[in-house]
């Protein structure tokens, strides 16, 4: 919730002046053309620079974003205030970047701080672009004429900062012989037995991310291909190029096939710890026809089990 608060070095009547005549008229009876939407829960931030840095100076406003934090003590924070709510403590705007400047409507009187002794000219709420969410409101800054563009961004920034924010999940792998069968407490398989890998579709699934700024999008998508089981045992690692399929009765000993994946081990071993390793190709495409692609990334997943010879009994 945007909050606003004032300091002076007059005494309080100034300062509920300066509130009352300036704020309320100005910054809380429609201050800007449009509002600003930014997701929740949002952090505490203290407007940096030369107008509110701190909060500090005389007649200087401190606008800031704040979530409800922890029950707080008798020293409020910024944003927040420490005996009626959550005491949050400030946290510095990284570099702001793709700023943009919107029109006060109406113009606050002269007397406010951001017309810093101006005359004529302009005052306009200054918002920026932050990692993790959309514009991020600021403060009021003085242009003697009209202010600066957005910068324009490319389609090809937006995927790179897709592709930094996109996580493709680590697979989560079953085995048959099941992992629940157990051999003094530890999982095993068998000596020359087909041994089957598979992950449960939701980690065998594209994963998706766009971000979008002034009228430019990108999408990042990432793309499971294929799938490599390295037995742990200094054996040639397999490659599947599906996510494998559950063992049946009716696959019997035989070499997966159907979709299935797997594996022989050639000798007994007390502990062998198997890798299944997921590539994902990583592309991404924007607007105006643009797109592209980004170096293959890996996602994991390893476990622990015994390799038993088969027991046959003889009657």
């Amino acid at each position: 919730m945007l909050r606003l608060a004032a300091r002076a070095l007059a005494g309080p009547a100034t300062v509920l002046a300066l509130v009352t005549a300036t704020l309320s008229a100005a910054l809380i009876a429609g201050v800007a053309t449009s509002a600003v939407a930014a997701p929740t829960p949002r952090p505490t931030i203290t407007a940096p620079g030369g107008y509110d840095s701190g909060c500090g100076g005389a007649k200087r406003v401190c606008i800031g974003i704040g979530v409800g934090g922890t029950p707080g003590g008798s020293t409020p924070g910024h944003g927040g205030n420490g005996s009626t709510g959550g005491g949050g403590s400030s946290v510095p705007l990284t570099p702001a970047t793709n700023c943009r400047y919107e029109l006060m409507v109406p113009q606050p009187d002269k007397s406010f701080y951001a017309w810093q002794g101006h005359t004529t000219g302009s005052l306009y709420l200054k918002s920026c672009e932050q990692t993790g969410w959309s514009f991020v409101p600021y403060a009021p800054v003085w242009f003697a004429d009209t202010p600066p563009a957005a910068p324009v961004v490319t389609p090809a920034q937006l995927a790179q900062q897709a592709r930094a924010a996109i996580v493709a999940p680590d697979p989560v792998v079953h085995r048959s012989p099941a992992e629940t069968n157990r051999d003094g407490g530890v999982p095993y398989t068998w000596v020359n037995l087909w041994t089957w890998y598979w992950t449960t579709p939701a980690t065998w699934t594209p994963v998706s991310k766009t971000i979008s700024l002034g009228g430019v999008s990108a999408t990042v998508t990432l793309k499971p291909i294929t799938m490599t089981l390295d037995p742990g045992t200094g054996q040639t690692a397999a490659t599947c190029t599906g996510p494998g399929r559950p063992w049946t009765p009716a696959d019997g000993n035989t070499a997966p096939s159907g979709g299935g994946c797997g594996l022989k081990y050639s000798q007994a071993a007390n502990s062998v710890t198997s890798t299944v390793t997921v590539h994902w190709n990583a592309s991404w495409t924007g607007t105006g026809g643009a797109g592209g692609t980004f170096p293959e990334i890996t996602t994991a997943s390893s476990s622990t089990f015994k390799v038993e010879q088969i027991q046959v009994v003889n009657r």
